[in-house]
């Protein structure tokens, strides 16, 4: 009698497995093992793809608020570890001019227009070298964004969570809060889910957008000579 129970037992449990196996085995319930979980988990991949380039390039479009003071731009970046960026402004105010920083941190420039064949040096605080909100041009490489997430999120009763995503195709998201200057702030930094690399970041200060930044057409490693840099 308790043996007879005992298989019968055993049996429910093993159809209970048969069932959850081939559920798993459906389309639509296929589990990766490495799926990130967590706003940690994601930020770590992220790192770790940053830490394997070489360099890379792309267009950044930024846009930025403070006050009634409105910024926007569009430009081309290229970036090379292990602090080598160069960038030309496409469309917004300046259009035409260039910056680029070497690997002797460096920095030299020409404006747009029939002022592009001057090319001056420039001190690296310059402050024609920082955006609206006080950013330097060299902050707009991926490695200086994650270590600034790390700082925010290192601050009292920050708080960061990981959004449900819609499908596999949508990028990772994390929203941060905390509190900064009195300011309720508001991060969102969305990452490419098979890149891993930024693809954009938003900042929210008493629900007024302030900060925008976007990634794309974007190539990893090409490959490019620190003569690039030197303007």
């Amino acid at each position: 009698m308790i043996a007879s129970e005992r298989y019968r037992v055993k049996c429910r449990h093993t159809g209970w497995l048969c069932l959850l196996l081939a559920l798993i085995a459906l389309p639509g319930y296929a589990v990766d093992p490495g799926e990130p979980k967590s706003p940690e988990a994601v930020l770590a991949r992220a790192e770790a793809t940053f830490r394997d380039l070489q360099d890379y390039e792309c267009v950044v479009e930024s846009e930025a608020r403070k006050g009634k003071r409105h910024e926007f731009c569009v430009q081309r970046l290229w970036f090379k570890k292990p602090l080598q960026m160069r960038l030309r402004v496409l469309r917004g105010d300046h259009r035409g001019s260039e910056v680029a920083l070497d690997a002797n941190r460096k920095v030299r420039g020409h404006a747009g227009g029939i002022l592009k064949p001057l090319v001056l040096g420039v001190r690296f605080n310059d402050s024609r070298l920082k955006s609206l909100r006080g950013h330097h041009f060299s902050e707009l490489n991926w490695g200086a964004f994650y270590t600034t997430y790390r700082q925010h999120a290192a601050l009292p009763q920050a708080r960061a969570v990981l959004s449900r995503r819609t499908s596999s195709d949508a990028p990772y998201e994390i929203v941060l809060t905390y509190t900064r200057d009195g300011h309720a702030t508001r991060e969102y930094y969305r990452f490419d889910p098979r890149l891993w690399v930024l693809l954009e970041h938003d900042m929210y200060e008493d629900e007024v957008h302030v900060d925008h930044t976007r990634f794309s057409e974007i190539r990893l490693n090409p490959g490019l000579k620190d003569s690039w840099f030197r303007l």
